[in-house]
């Protein structure tokens, strides 16, 4: 029996065992810095996890050191893929101490890894990475030795400024500026030295000593910093730094700001003037400004134009005389930002010349100058532009209610109306015009009633058209046309005349009623107007029947003409109206049809029903020989196929084009038909 329990026994423990080995397999499975190290940029879920450990240990030391000593691992194991050892790093760059650096720091001579290893090094705060990179500044060379350059200065290291300021020598003109540019960001007095020591024509060592002051300065040390701006600015230097320099200085708010950017305005260099100009949109003491409007008059033009729109922005109301002045320059560009500024910052004073632009300048002037008088602010300066639009003369008056318009206000809508009202006829025109852009229900009232008493087809013309548009503005088709409808009982002949247009653009269904009742009127004039907007301006196919009627049967021809060319237009241009629909339609208007004029019209609508009906309707009007040519080409053109409107339509076949297109062959004496149709067959 013993030897059995003993058997038992071991077989217990060879199970143990294996689960033991089996469960720690399973363990490094499901470990995700084990599935890290085959990461190949597939599956996502164990950079996934990682973060999310990451995330949730954030305020325990322990268990970061823990994992940053896995991600360690990763970085480490030679057999872990690139991808593996790049999301490491970049984990590294979040949590990385001292302890992952020298594995980091093994990796900076490696080509393909340095880039990810020095990010994270670049990031880690323990001075043993800063160690790490300057060591590695002396073993390596070209890309990657540049790659170190970038991130020591990105770090700010101050240590490094010895190893660098070697290498701002280089041959390589690459790792010079590079060298340069990083003891730049590190922005110390020692740095600023090794700066010093290049040539002042160099612009990448200049740069770099503008931002060592910046740097200076918000540490503090103001006073060494406007020194080396103040140095920078001058004669020796590129004009580039120099601007760079002289921004620095002001936006530091150094005391010699003011002065310097005045030299700058009055030299001799455009592009210093330019660059100060737009200075004293910072500087806005009253001195410094005053002394920048004083300089004005002795600039060049750009320079006046930089200076002129800087102060009109900033809305500068001392700069008012010079604008003034700006508007009476020759040259066009001076001309054009002087209107600008005093529609900005000139007042009262500048609307009267304005006003005088808008009539007589040139195109461009004129548009300015108009826009400056929509967008002038001030009360002072709205008075003076009422005042004009209601006293000045018909000119002015005129040119200042689409003014009104764009500067809308209760008083300035109520002398609109008052103008619209009046006895000039310029002015009122216009203002009813402006009235149609900015008029709502109670103007759209008042326009109704003046298009139906008025007695000047140039104001009636406007009220017409404003009408609509206050009309089409309100949404509700049927809500605009009712103060038309309620117009039109107590209107004469004339009135209603003017009224029915207006319901033909605004729309709806009562307007469609009242249009049609009027068709059947005794009043010609009333009834002729009616015929002619249903034909000509209705927009949809409702007025079919009622259109077609008057083609067959009115006593007079003249509307039975227009009401067939109508019913043909309205046909023609509902595109989803069915192709069989299509031509049953055509094919009434070509049997009620007197002339071939409209005949031919039928055939070119005709063309857009691509079915073997439209064929069949076309074929047959090529036995009248008037409309032979036309009714050829439209089977012609219904047999090939067609691209219209971005759309491809294909060709109409079967048996009634193949009749179609052998009676072409045999009846036309155009070669060219001929030929087509033998193509088509």
């Amino acid at each position: 029996m013993k030897p059995i329990r003993s058997l038992a026994t071991a077989l217990a423990c060879i199970a143990l065992v294996g689960g033991i080995v089996v469960s720690a397999q399973a363990g490094r499975q499901d470990d995700p810095f084990e599935k890290l190290k085959t990461y190949d940029f597939q599956s996502y879920a164990p950079v996934d996890a990682i973060r999310k450990q990451i995330d949730q240990s954030l305020k325990d030391r322990t268990a970061l050191l823990l994992i940053e000593q896995k991600l360690d691992g990763v970085l480490a194991d030679p057999n872990a893929t690139f991808a593996g050892k790049q999301e490491a790093a970049r984990f590294l760059w979040i949590i990385g101490t001292d302890r992952s650096v020298p594995t980091l720091a093994k990796l900076l001579t490696d080509p393909k890894l340095s880039d990810i290893a020095r990010y994270a090094l670049e990031r880690n705060t323990d001075p043993a990475a800063g160690r790490a990179l300057r060591m590695a500044l002396t073993t390596t060379s070209g890309k990657t030795q540049i790659g170190i350059i970038n991130s020591l200065g990105d770090r700010g290291d101050a240590e490094a400024v010895s190893a660098l300021r070697s290498l701002t020598s280089s041959a390589d003109p690459v790792t010079s500026e590079a060298a340069i540019t990083a003891l730049g960001k590190i922005g110390t007095e020692s740095a600023l030295t090794s700066l010093r020591a290049l040539p002042a024509t160099n612009l990448i060592a200049g740069r770099a000593m503008i931002r060592t002051a910046i740097h200076l300065a918000d540490s503090g040390k103001k006073a060494e910093a406007f020194r080396v701006l103040e140095g920078l600015a001058g004669e020796s230097h590129p004009a580039l730094i120099r601007a760079e320099a002289l921004r620095g200085l002001v936006t530091q708010q150094s005391s010699r700001a003011a002065a310097m950017t005045l030299s700058f305005l009055t030299s001799s260099d455009p592009y210093l003037q330019e660059v100060a100009a737009e200075m004293y949109d910072l500087m806005r003491d009253p001195a410094t400004t005053n002394q920048a409007i004083s300089a004005w008059s002795g600039l060049q033009a750009p320079t006046q134009i930089a200076l002129l729109t800087v102060l009109s922005e900033r809305r500068e109301p001392a700069a008012a005389p010079i604008a003034l002045t700006a508007i009476d320059s020759q040259d066009p560009a001076l001309r054009s930002a002087g209107i600008r500024a005093a529609g900005r910052i000139g007042g009262a004073k500048a609307a009267t010349r304005l006003i005088d632009l808008t009539l007589h300048g040139n195109g461009q002037d004129r548009n300015t100058a108009r826009e400056g008088l929509i967008n002038m602010p001030g009360a002072e300066a709205e008075q003076t532009i009422l005042r004009i639009a209601r006293n000045g003369q018909p000119d002015e008056r005129a040119t200042l209610m689409g003014v009104l318009a764009e500067r809308p206000s209760p008083t300035a809508l109520t002398l609109l109306l008052e103008t619209a009202r009046g006895n000039d006829p310029r002015p009122a025109v216009e203002a009813i015009r402006a009235l149609g852009r900015v008029g709502g229900p109670n103007e759209h009232v008042i326009l109704i009633k003046m298009l139906v008493s008025t007695q000047s087809e140039e104001i009636r013309d406007a009220a017409k058209d404003a009408v609509v548009a206050i009309g089409q503005r309100m949404g509700d088709r049927n809500r605009a046309s009712e103060p038309v409808l309620a117009a039109l009982p107590g209107a004469s002949s004339s009135g209603k005349a003017a009224l029915l247009p207006v319901l033909a653009e605004i729309g709806g269904d009562r307007a469609l009623e009242e249009l049609t009742q009027a068709t059947k009127t005794d009043d010609v004039q009333v009834k002729q107007t009616a015929v002619r907007v249903l034909a000509d301006t209705w927009g949809d196919t409702r007025p079919l029947p009622t259109l077609l009627a008057i083609a067959k049967s009115d006593p007079d021809k003249t509307l039975r003409i227009q009401a067939l060319r109508g019913y043909l237009r309205l046909v023609g241009q509902d595109e989803r109206m069915p192709a069989e629909e299509k031509v049953a339609d055509i094919a009434q208007a070509l049997a009620v049809a007197e002339r071939s004029e409209e005949k031919k019209q039928a055939l070119s609508v005709l063309r857009d029903a691509r079915t073997p009906q439209a064929v069949v309707l076309a074929a047959k009007q090529m036995d009248n020989p008037d409309l032979f040519t036309d009714a050829a080409d439209t089977v012609l053109y219904l047999a090939g196929p067609r691209r219209k409107n971005n759309r491809d339509l294909p060709a109409v076949k079967g048996e009634a084009t193949t009749a179609a297109l052998d009676k072409i062959i045999r009846l036309t004496k155009d070669d060219n038909q001929r030929s087509q149709a033998e193509k088509l067959k």
